[in-house]
């Protein structure tokens, strides 16, 4: 009798479980779907469109927000005028900062090798992207971003007089490759271990060579790593300490390999899924913050990407960085 009357129980517990289930899904996508639109008018009401702003940039436009064709153009306009008075020039940008310009006027329309400027200049931001020995000098996370420009926009890798033999994004690819860590992972410096934020990056670079087994086979072991990252409460750590930074870029990995952050059960822990953990850095008005230190600016930025990264996903859309 006591052994069916707990049968019976454990049966009403999966139940009411399942019932509830759906309800609280709903909720929490309503809740993220909620901070998505809050951040994003946030966005347009404090982005000030000059060199620097691109992310916020970038995400106003591929997220179709209505009325900032003004912004756009303010932007446009600024970066002409940088590049028409010499201050902004292939010889004297970073690498980062030409890939990063590279997503964002790619996004606006506007031809990454031959960006307009003032008085007739036109900036190449591709050129810095295919100097080999700068981008590899630079570190992993240059030659990272440097492939993600590449690739969102399915430009083709331009001839720089400044590499010794002809360069494709293949060798990038390798450089990402012969840089993880033993275990898996990418970082720094090896004696730090593997930082989840740059392991999530290299994620999103490789992805569009998941067809290759050994890109596959990294793809998985950074995945685990990130995986191990993640703690109770649904945030990745970095340095032992859980923040929306971290777990916004696991988010954009995830996404752009079309897994569910929020369902996938390599990233549950307890109750908690990578989108709990990003909502519980969320202040509300569109603002986030890194891990309990008030507002910040950046997070913001980088939460927005992953919120946009979620939802286009979840709605069969392109990835942020495609």
């Amino acid at each position: 009798m006591k052994r069916r009357l707990l049968s019976l129980l454990l049966v009403l517990s999966l139940v009411v479980a399942t019932m509830m289930t759906p309800a609280n899904a709903a909720a929490k996508t309503d809740a993220a779907a909620t901070a998505y639109e809050e951040t994003l008018a946030f966005t347009k009401s404090n982005v000030n469109p000059v060199v620097g702003s691109e992310w916020d940039i970038m995400l106003l436009k591929k997220s179709n927000v209505t009325d900032c064709g003004t912004i756009f153009w303010k932007y446009k306009n600024f970066l002409g005028y940088k590049i028409g008075n010499g201050s902004l020039n292939a010889k004297n940008i970073k690498v980062t900062d030409a890939a990063r310009m590279a997503l964002t006027v790619t996004a606006l329309g506007l031809p990454a090798w031959k960006v307009p400027g003032k008085n007739g200049k036109k900036l190449n931001l591709l050129m810095p992207l295919a100097d080999y020995n700068t981008v590899t000098g630079a570190g992993i996370n240059a030659v990272i971003w440097a492939l993600i420009a590449l690739d969102t926009g399915n430009y083709a890798m331009p001839n720089n007089p400044a590499n010794t033999k002809k360069i494709t994004k293949i060798d990038y690819v390798n450089a990402i490759l012969n840089s993880e860590f033993e275990g898996g992972g990418f970082g720094w410096d090896p004696a730090w271990g593997a930082d989840p934020d740059l392991t999530a990056m290299a994620i999103v670079a490789l992805s569009p060579y998941k067809h290759f087994k050994k890109v596959d086979a990294a793809i998985n072991r950074a995945l685990d790593v990130l995986a191990s990252a993640q703690l109770e409460d649904g945030s990745i750590a970095s340095f032992g300490t859980g923040n929306s930074d971290s777990t916004a870029w696991a988010i954009i990995a995830l996404s752009t390999l079309k897994i569910d952050a929020d369902t996938d059960e390599r990233f549950v822990k307890g109750e908690n899924s990578l989108i709990d953990g990003l909502m519980k850095f969320y202040l509300g008005e569109g603002k986030f913050e890194w891990a309990g230190d008030g507002y910040n600016a950046y997070s913001t930025t980088e939460s927005l990407e992953a919120l946009h990264s979620y939802f286009a996903f979840k709605n069969g859309k392109a990835p942020l960085f495609k």
